[in-house]
């Protein structure tokens, strides 16, 4: 069956889970930072192979000739081997083992593309349902990125896609000093074991979706994590909050949402492998 963005409506990509017109800017977004961090880490190794000191210079130079000597002949092996012009099983599986985690590496890469899908929230038991004009509850811009940060996530943009009155303006991301209402917000958060997490604020309630562990577990039912017994959706075309419980999908519930205790899920109950 298709799935929509709960945002705008479109359709899904099957193969990545992706919203093309909704997340476009935060796949950009965090390819860019991580180009830079890769970039950050290349001169951090560079400096720290200044700081070390020099060996003997003979015995180096001894080493290097010897190292080069094994490395062309090792790659003259390999490559009969990799070629099945000769039969060695040992290079066999490395060769198996490197394709293996070619292909776990492009799966890693579809993490972020997975995001709550509107079709889940569309098939759930409603609780309660709020007109967004009568809720008490809705933050600003400024609020809700003083809310993101107490919690530990000051790292990842927050972004908005709604006006306050449902009006649809495309992602993008928000002003921390505005006063602007939105009522609904979302982050990516990647923890530094590089697990994701899409962590939303619904009329001024906090639930988060796991993302790397959907992806990494199709055949489970949906865990959601949030603070109270139901997770909140909200309905541009009827400008409305509503408190569900997803249909087949498994709720787990924590004291707060925030980085500390999304990390230690991730680790342990949510882990991967």
């Amino acid at each position: 069956m298709a799935k929509y963005c709960k945002k705008c409506g479109t359709q899904l990509d099957e193969d990545t889970g992706l919203c093309p017109k909704c997340d476009a800017k935060e796949i950009k977004r965090l390819n860019k930072q991580q180009k830079k961090k890769n970039k950050q880490n290349k001169k951090t190794k560079k400096k720290q192979k200044k700081k070390k000191k020099s060996g003997k210079w003979l015995f180096l130079k001894v080493f290097l000739i010897v190292l080069a000597i094994v490395l062309v002949l090792g790659g003259i092996v390999f490559s009969l081997a990799y070629f099945d012009i000769v039969d060695i099983p040992v290079i066999s599986d490395i060769v198996n083992k490197e394709e293996s985690d070619d292909d776990d590496d492009a799966t890693l890469e579809d993490l972020e593309d997975i995001n709550l899908a509107e079709e889940v929230l569309n098939s759930s038991e409603v609780l309660e349902t709020t007109n967004v004009a009568d809720s008490t509850q809705t933050t600003t811009e400024k609020d809700t990125a003083e809310l993101f940060s107490e919690r530990g996530f000051d790292t990842s943009d927050i972004t908005s896609s709604y006006m306050i009155d449902g009006t649809y303006y495309s992602e993008e991301v928000i002003d921390e000093t505005s006063t602007t209402y939105h009522p609904i917000y979302s982050l990516l958060y990647v923890s530094d074991d590089g697990y994701y997490w899409y962590i939303y604020c619904i009329d001024g309630e906090f639930f988060a979706y796991p993302t790397t562990y959907a992806l990494y577990n199709t055949d489970q039912a949906d865990i959601y994590v949030s603070e109270s017994e139901y997770i909140i959706s909200y309905d541009s075309y009827t400008n409305t909050f509503n408190r569900i419980i997803p249909n087949g999908s498994t709720i787990k519930t924590v004291d707060e949402i925030n980085a500390d205790t999304l990390d230690e899920l991730a680790s342990k109950e949510l882990s991967v492998s």
